[in-house]
């Protein structure tokens, strides 16, 4: 559109639109001293009056496991804009206001008839409920497993000495530390501290673990100590001996992450999942009893006493069959009237798929890859992207 005598602010509203001025254009330039640069065109679209929302896409009911996730989705057209809640039983879901109501880790709590209303200035709309079941997971138990080994430790008299273990495994599992084979008094946790080590403590450590499903016994790690020269110990860094392992886990299984480490105490520890910092998880073990997908990501923890801080190398907790982007949709260029093809990599168990336009779901665009119709110069800048879930089904 030409330029208007006194649209220089910066906003513009226009004279009242007629059907005829559906496909026009807007844009707005913008110049100072330094120079001017325009902004993309706008289109707009005159309806004859406002259209009330109907339902195009209704959600569909699920059925899975605890501790799997749950995505409901609906697809909704009218005149914009439109609002969204979903509710559970008739009853509103606080803060379920999108296209998509996504339940992390269901539990029995959330059974129930789903359904979202849709909303603009003309009237109102409910799509039909979707029953949500939950089901208990088989209950298999799974005998613990070593993924991280005690390492060795070498320190001076006075400092301090952490062996850890990382096992996953079905809870609860148990934990006996041996020192050259025989049992320690109290050392039954996922890691054992010498706070003050003496020239008696050295040796050989190990560590039982067991459920009800079996047991395994660690490598032996060697505590070696320094006799001190003075006798006030020198302060020692913390100094990592053990890195934290990689654990694989499926749901409602136990997982826990484990440091060893040496150095002078006292020690603190802060553990990390994707780089912030895990309320409550101070210790030299990250201790999960029933993993869930809420769970999954990368670990690290940040290790502290007065002379130094070190963080260990980051570990990842993947759970079982839970979605991953493995290829991220890229953004395409298409000539008005062409299409455009986007598509997703995705691992996963019964993975569902919901394509979107501007946040918007696309009815019926449920695949791992979606193609535009035909478009015009008003889709230009439209972003698209995709949500992946697991649905996790119950067997038979």
């Amino acid at each position: 559109m030409s330029g208007g005598t006194g649209a220089t602010a910066a906003t513009y509203s226009t004279a009242l639109l007629g059907l005829a001025d559906t496909g026009r254009q807007y844009r707005v330039l913008a110049s100072n001293s330094a120079g001017s640069t325009g902004s993309p065109p706008v289109t707009v679209t005159v309806t004859e009056t406002n259209v009330p929302p109907s339902i195009v896409a209704q959600p569909t009911s699920l059925s899975v496991v605890t501790g799997s996730e749950a995505l409901f989705a609906a697809v909704a057209r009218g005149t914009e804009a439109l609002s969204y809640q979903w509710r559970r039983d008739g009853v509103p879901i606080p803060g379920a206001s999108g296209v998509m109501l996504e339940l992390a880790a269901v539990s029995a709590a959330d059974v129930g008839d789903y359904s979202l209303e849709v909303s603009n200035t003309a009237g109102r709309i409910t799509t039909a409920t979707a029953r949500l079941t939950v089901n208990a997971a088989v209950a298999t138990v799974i005998a613990p497993s070593i993924v991280t080994h005690p390492a060795a430790v070498a320190v001076t008299e006075g400092n301090v000495a952490t062996f850890a273990v990382g096992v996953t495994g079905s809870g609860p599992i148990t934990f006996q530390w041996r020192k050259n084979g025989t049992d320690i008094a109290g050392a039954t946790a996922a890691a054992v501290t010498l706070p003050a080590v003496a020239m008696a403590d050295a040796g050989n450590y190990s560590v039982r673990v067991a459920n009800g499903a079996g047991s395994v016994t660690s490598q032996a790690a060697t505590l070696a100590v320094v006799a001190a020269t003075g006798t006030t110990p020198t302060a020692q860094a913390p100094g990592i001996v053990t890195q934290p392992g990689s654990l694989v886990a499926a749901p409602g299984m136990a997982a826990m992450f484990g440091v060893g480490v040496q150095g002078s105490g006292p020690m603190s520890f802060v553990w990390l999942r994707d780089g912030a910092p895990v309320p409550g998880q101070t210790a030299a073990v990250f201790a999960l009893a029933s993993v869930s997908g809420a769970d999954a990501g990368s670990y690290q923890v940040l290790i502290s006493n007065s002379a130094g801080t070190v963080t260990s190398a980051p570990s990842q907790l993947t759970l079982l069959g839970a979605p991953a982007i493995t290829g991220q949709p890229a953004a395409a260029t298409a000539a008005a009237g062409a299409t455009a093809t986007f598509s997703v990599g995705a691992s996963g168990d019964n993975l569902r798929h919901l394509w979107l336009r501007n946040g918007i779901a696309i009815a019926d665009a449920t695949a791992s890859n979606y193609t535009t119709p035909a478009l015009t110069l008003a889709d230009g800048g439209a972003v698209y992207s995709v949500a992946v879930c697991c649905a996790r089904r119950y067997p038979g």
